[in-house]
């Protein structure tokens, strides 16, 4: 019996992959909504493959896997997000997914995965395998690359319109750290305006294709 834990905050995407994943013979499928529920879950339920979204309520996408890592090594996460960036990819892999799958590829990339992790393999679509090595290429490229987990969960929520009371609450940190944080990111973006930071936030991740970033 394999079995696999989907932790998404999503309810039709974890129905929809646990449907698929339910039908295969000698699979069980456990869901969990958010990353202290989904860790509870995998330390009393052990999964064999996790599927793990980043863009979580309360502990980040980044966080739980640290903590999976650790407290159940023997499970392999693929993380499936919505992201698109390769930095995200490139900083799942180092942090200890065995797959990054975005939510856009084709349903059979996920399947891949699947079968990919379960062979004791990585595995990156051949379109993501691309962009990172491009990346890794051309270094200066890409100014995420310099940014820690905690700095990148900060500029996804600012993506995602939250104010900074409100990542503060998601972070579960104080909003002294999530202030200390947004200066830490116009510092190393080279923008000098909350606004500004506002902007290549939503910009930059809604279209991880821009090479301005940084520039203004």
């Amino acid at each position: 019996m394999t079995r696999i834990l989907i932790i998404d905050d999503h309810a039709m995407l974890r129905a929809g992959c646990g449907a698929m994943f339910a039908a295969w013979p000698d699979v069980e499928v456990v869901e969990a909504g958010a990353g202290e529920e989904g860790l509870a879950l995998a330390a009393s339920r052990v999964p064999d493959v996790v599927l793990l979204d980043l863009n979580l309520p309360g502990l980040s996408g980044f966080d739980v896997l640290k903590k999976l890592r650790t407290e159940v090594p023997s499970a392999r996460v693929i993380v499936f997000s919505m992201y698109e960036n390769p930095v995200y990819a490139a900083r799942a892999i180092q942090s200890g997914a065995r797959a990054y799958v975005s939510k856009t590829d084709r349903p059979e990339t996920l399947v891949e995965a699947f079968h990919a992790v379960m062979r004791g393999e990585d595995y990156l679509s051949h379109r993501m395998a691309q962009k990172v090595a491009i990346m890794e290429l051309r270094a200066g490229d890409n100014p995420l690359r310099l940014l820690t987990e905690r700095e990148l969960d900060v500029l996804r929520l600012l993506s995602n319109g939250r104010s900074m009371a409100e990542i503060a609450d998601a972070l579960a940190v104080s909003y002294r750290t999530v202030a200390n944080v947004a200066s830490i990111l116009k510092r190393k973006l080279k923008v000098t305006t909350m606004a500004q930071l506002l902007l290549l936030a939503t910009d930059y991740m809604s279209d991880p294709a821009k090479s301005q970033i940084g520039t203004s």
